[in-house]
């Protein structure tokens, strides 16, 4: 299974459209907990989220290959968008430790919310595990509310709730890459321009 970051993959000179869930795996080198993929001969490190490589898109790609050891034992199946899990189970989609959850957390990186009814135990939605969620907007929105002092349930209740400037969408959705036809006509910026105007409007409201 090869580990890459969206950005990575698309400095590497892939499409992050080859990515898709449930196809041939890439196998690549483990190497520290991280994969290596060779491309024109030259070898570049990956590192998390996890995503599923076709070798035979790769192919027909240009790439010159991948180096053959058997894939790690990772999740094939994510986790439901909205799942709520644990720091543990996290890092077990992730291949990494609670702490380093909890650390991508404290930088923005991560949403963890608190569920009802419940004074301790964050638990992190899942479709932070998902290979198309765009991370830097997700880091613009959480740091929007921890800015404002708003508590990320509330971002967590923004990004599921529909919203009719998405055409019956929801900003979850769009951070998946399922984009409303409004927004598919904008560039990159200008989309996640739209979104984050709609959390502020968000975050006004509410407070």
């Amino acid at each position: 299974m090869l580990l890459a970051s969206l950005d990575e993959l698309r400095q590497a000179g892939l499409d992050p459209q080859l990515l898709r869930p449930n196809v041939r795996f890439a196998e690549v080198a483990r190497l520290g907990g991280h994969g290596q993929l060779l491309i024109d001969g030259q070898a570049i490190t990956l590192d998390m989220p996890v995503y599923q490589v076709d070798l035979e898109q790769l192919a027909q790609h240009g790439t010159a290959g991948v180096s053959s050891t058997s894939p790690s034992q990772g999740d094939a199946d994510l986790p439901d968008a909205q799942a709520l899990l644990s720091a543990e189970q996290m890092a077990r989609h992730m291949q990494c430790t609670p702490p380093a959850v909890y650390d991508r957390e404290k930088a923005g990186e991560f949403l963890a919310v608190m569920p009802p009814g419940r004074l301790k135990g964050r638990k992190f939605p899942g479709f932070q595990l998902h290979p198309r969620l765009d991370k830097s907007l997700l880091k613009e929105l959480i740091a929007a509310y921890r800015g404002r002092g708003v508590s990320l349930n509330q971002l967590w209740s923004f990004l599921r709730t529909v919203q009719n400037d998405l055409e019956g969408g929801s900003a979850l959705e769009v951070l998946l890459g399922d984009y409303p036809p409004t927004l598919k006509a904008l560039d990159e910026s200008r989309r996640r321009r739209f979104i984050l105007d709609m959390a502020l409007e968000d975050i006004a409201r509410t407070y």
